[in-house]
């Protein structure tokens, strides 16, 4: 981990020597990522700000909802959910105002996983939801057995979750009408 933080803190030193706004937000993320897996999210919280404000000005739009995304997972890390929920909410109204669906169902997962660690299971049923209705519009788009590998770890990830979200809620029923899509989602591959 240690040679990956070296790693991006000297690509990030020759994005800002050559003036690329672009790389230098794209490496802080990176930097961020890492330091949050890491366990240093206060620190990548501070990098994703400064990537943020990158985005924003160059009116780069799709990497500021990214940002906003990764804000909201390092504030929920910290267990500031009520920030992660605000984080979310400003990416996935970007991604709907620029017609990113995949970026939609992300946020949406997001938002899901958020509200169902505050206990606010309707809300996290709706968001996860949501989330798969994206994935799903985007599926049949997606021509490569790599590219439906990917994304179906994507989907994966959000289903069980509303599968445990169904089974918090004690409707064990539609939790099994959830598995069976997941399970002919990966039958599709």
């Amino acid at each position: 981990h240690e040679a990956a933080v070296g790693h991006y803190k000297d690509a990030l030193e020759l994005s800002r020597e050559t003036g690329n706004k672009q790389s230098e937000a794209i490496q802080l993320r990176n930097l961020a990522n890492e330091l949050s897996r890491r366990g240093e999210h206060g620190q990548a919280a501070e990098y994703l700000m400064a990537a943020l404000a990158i985005s924003r000005k160059s009116g780069d739009r799709m990497a500021e909802g990214s940002m906003l995304d990764s804000l909201g997972s390092v504030h929920s890390e910290l267990d500031e959910l009520e920030q992660a929920m605000k984080m979310h909410t400003a990416a996935l109204e970007i991604h709907r105002a620029i017609g990113d669906r995949r970026g939609e169902g992300k946020s949406s997962g997001h938002l899901g996983r958020v509200a169902h660690r505050r206990g606010q299971y309707d809300d996290a049923v709706q968001h996860l939801t949501a989330s798969l209705a994206a994935f799903d519009d985007l599926w049949s788009a997606l021509t490569t057995d790599e590219n439906r590998l990917a994304f179906g770890d994507t989907f994966l990830v959000v289903a069980l979750d509303l599968q445990r979200t169904l089974l918090r809620m004690n409707l064990p029923e539609r939790a099994l009408l959830e598995a069976e899509r997941v399970r002919s989602r990966k039958l599709e591959l």
